[in-house]
């Protein structure tokens, strides 16, 4: 009896990590509504005669492939990697719609859509987005499949897997349709049941598979069939789930008696949304980095203290029109006064004669954006810190040196915007006084959950409401915002550029922001009479603006701003930082 309870006990375990190996993959996030990667996607009435639209083909002649249209300007396919060698990529015509079904009919003569680009999974060519011209509107395309694998082995009765296919049609009443679509009802399964343990892990070639995470496993009725994808039914649309493997066989380990296995899309949402047009998603959430204890419970002693001081507004004069372009850039704020941010660091480029912010964060190390210093020798840089009025530079109390290091994220490539995290190192130290102070490094976990809503500060000599250049440091109040508050500000931009766990928003839309020369300073927070540093000025979107007669292009202060998430690089900082440790 105690065996047997054992073994269900046994059972159980096993199931539960099936259950959580397979739940790892989070639900993309689109828009607050239905959550749809394109608005009306995925509706089909299976029921009359009446074709999906969202069938792609692609014709090079003596090869053909097929994709799924995923918005009006992208289709995403696996077939079309097989493309012969010798035949170029951009010679293919590419038909949707009723001419993806009849393409050879004298209606879609001509009929096929410009090819302006391929693009091909740099890692593991498994799938190819294919970007064409806009598609004629009568063309709908699929979802994305828009929830988390932990459905997967639920067996949701109001979510059921289908695997979609194409064959010639016997329907009398459909007989003006030469082919007509397919569902044969599908099982998620555990990917045990499909793949063996002793599966092999290298193709013919002996180039490494894709992991197993990769792949989705469901039960099937018949063999599988080459071209034919995976597609979850829900709420009156369809979703696309995965596209048919068929590489390997079962002298590889693979039951292909009774499973199919697919290449799963789920994994790929966030390649899709970065290269595909038309499609916006946030970026998923990665884990939140636990706390680390300093010396102490905090990175330098005594740090993050200055005084408490009044501020007075500037005025906004320049009249402007609205763009999208990203733009590296203390706009409609106030003037600092002399000792509130003695960890100001201001960074001036000799060579160039530009500037960029920095901060304090020990005797030796002044944090900043990698944008800022990089690919330039440390000799070229001077800083400056304690200065509150950047012409006057003999006042009393400022420290300026040169730097012996330069350090970037190893991540880092320029106009990448990510991992925009530098440091310059000194040899010769900083001197703690009331006018030099280093400020101190975050030290909760990295969740912003902590900061959400909360009022920063951000400090800097960039560019004023009328787009001059101020003498004296600019500070201003901005609102740390939610990831999914962001996004939904402009899908677009910030579908492409905000990356939870790498950078987050902040700012208003009233024209309070941050501008040409702020990059790279602090945006800080106050806790118990101290100030602790949570980002550093990044970027944000750019406009047009009209100043006396001509058009120039600046930040747009009417947008929020992205900066580097300090929290998630308090680890990579205290590495390269010679006097701060972890305890």
């Amino acid at each position: 009896m105690m065996r047997k309870r054992k073994s269900c006990l046994l059972l159980l375990f096993i199931l539960l990590t099936i259950t959580i190996c397979n739940s790892k993959l989070a639900a993309p996030y689109f828009d607050e509504g239905e959550n749809l990667s394109v608005e009306n996607c995925g509706v089909w009435d299976k029921s009359g005669c009446e074709q999906n639209n969202w069938m792609a083909y692609v014709d090079y002649g003596n090869f053909s492939c097929l994709g799924v249209v995923i918005s009006s300007r992208s289709i995403l396919t696996d077939g079309c990697r097989y493309l012969p060698s010798g035949v170029a990529k951009n010679q293919g015509k590419i038909y949707v719609g009723e001419c993806a079904n009849n393409h050879n009919a004298t209606e879609c003569n001509g009929k096929h859509l410009k090819l302006l680009d391929i693009i091909q999974m740099s890692n593991y060519p498994i799938f190819d987005l294919y970007i064409t011209e806009k598609m004629p509107i009568l063309v709908r395309p699929i979802c994305l499949f828009n929830r988390g694998s932990e459905m997967d082995l639920t067996g949701q009765q109001d979510s059921p897997y289908f695997e979609w296919d194409r064959s010639q049609n016997t329907s009398i009443n459909c007989s003006h349709i030469y082919w007509q679509d397919t569902l044969s009802p599908r099982t998620i399964v555990p990917m045990s049941q499909c793949l063996s343990a002793s599966a092999r892990t290298e193709d013919n070639e002996g180039k490494k598979l894709p992991s197993r995470s990769w792949y989705i496993c469901a039960s099937s009725l018949h063999f599988k069939q080459y071209g034919s994808i995976l597609v979850n039914y829900h709420n009156g649309r369809y979703f696309l789930r995965g596209f048919n493997e068929d590489l390997f066989s079962r002298a590889d380990g693979f039951n292909d008696k009774k499973f199919n296995l697919y290449y799963d899309v789920l994994p790929h949402t966030e390649w899709i949304k970065q290269h595909a047009k038309g499609i916006s998603a946030l970026s998923p959430t990665p884990s939140q980095k636990l706390t680390r204890a300093f010396n102490g419970d905090l990175s330098f002693p005594n740090c993050g203290k200055k005084l408490g001081l009044g501020r007075r507004r500037r005025e906004t004069t320049v009249h402007d029109t609205e763009e999208t372009a990203p733009t590296h850039y203390v706009f409609s704020g106030y003037e600092a006064k002399i000792g509130q941010h003695p960890w100001h660091a201001n960074i001036k480029i000799n060579i160039r004669d530009s500037f960029c912010g920095g901060t304090l964060i020990s005797r030796k190390v002044v944090l900043t954006a990698a944008k800022c210093i990089f690919g330039n020798s440390a000799d070229t840089f001077e800083v400056s810190i304690g200065s509150h009025d950047r012409i006057q530079k003999n006042t009393a109390g400022i420290q300026i040196k040169t730097p012996s290091r330069v350090i970037t994220h190893p991540n880092f490539t320029f106009n990448q915007f990510q991992y925009d995290v530098g440091l310059l190192i000194f040899d010769d130290e900083f001197d703690v006084t009331e006018k030099v102070r280093p400020i101190c490094l975050w030290n909760e976990d990295s969740d912003l959950d902590h900061v959400t809503g909360k009022l920063a500060v951000v400090v800097g000599f960039g560019l004023m409401d009328n787009y001059t250049l101020p003498d004296v440091l600019q500070e201003a109040n901005l609102r740390i915002i939610s990831h999914q508050e962001c996004y939904l500000q402009n899908r677009r931009f910030f579908g492409k550029y905000l990356r939870p766990g790498d950078n987050f928003c902040a700012g208003y839309l009233n024209g309070t922001s941050v501008c040409s020369g702020d990059s790279g300073g602090s945006l800080t927070v106050e806790r118990n009479g101290q100030w602790f540093i949570r980002g550093i000025v990044s970027f944000g979107m750019s406009k047009k603006v009209l100043i006396e007669g001509s058009e120039q292009i600046f930040c747009n202060p009417n947008s929020y701003n992205l900066f580097v998430d300090v929290g998630a690089y308090v680890d990579w900082i205290v590495e390269n930082t010679p006097d701060i440790s972890f305890r």
